[in-house]
Formats: structure tokens, sequence, C-alpha cells
């Protein structure tokens, strides 16, 4: 499983993924680009890279690093703007645009 760390970057971290393919990509592929990255929404821009990525990809929050290769936290494929469909990226350099997405999350103690 993965974890969300403390204030004030809620940094996203995990040991390992089991299980799961998407395409040819095992899941945890594309999520590895953006372990230990710091959740930036549109009002908080902590993403690695010089554009904010919040804001380039809808307005909606997410683990950007350097933008991304996956996001689960955007609009349903193919609605306006382009850049904030909700996919995966493999590593054959494909996007697999998704049309939903749940995130479970529980209080670990």
């Amino acid at each position: 499983g993965f974890k969300v760390l403390e204030p004030p970057q809620y940094k996203i971290t995990w040991t390992a993924w089991t299980g799961g393919t998407l395409g040819t990509d095992t899941i945890g592929y594309g999520m590895d680009y953006h372990k230990n990255s710091p959740f930036s929404a549109k009002d908080r821009d902590q993403d690695a890279g010089s554009r904010d990525c919040s804001n380039a990809y809808g307005g909606v929050g997410w683990w950007w690093k350097s933008c991304s290769w996956v996001s689960l936290n955007a609009n349903r494929a193919n609605s306006p703007p382009q850049n904030s469909h909700m996919g995966w990226w493999t590593k054959n350099g494909e996007m697999i645009q998704l049309i939903g997405s749940t995130m479970k999350m529980r209080l670990m103690t």
C-alpha cells in the first residue's frame, strides 16, 4: 500500500506494489515516477518542475513531480481542457485514458 506523509508537503510513498497490470505495464511502473513527490493543488504549487502542473492539468490536486506519468485525480477522459484527462502513461509512451478512479485511505496508528 501507499502512505501520505505529514504536512506541509503530504508526500506520497510506498514500499512495494503487488499485482496488477495496465496494458503491458505493471501498475507500479507509472506511479514510480511520482514516489516521494509532494501534493500540489491549484493554490499550492509544490511540484519539482518549472511549470505549475496542477493548473496546467485543469486545476486538480495530485502528487505531481514535473507533471505526470499518472493522473488519477483529473477530469474524465476527453473533457476540456485537453491536458486534464485522467490517464496512465506506459513505459512504451502510450497514454491509457481512464474514465474513473478510486483511492481509499485509512488512518494508520
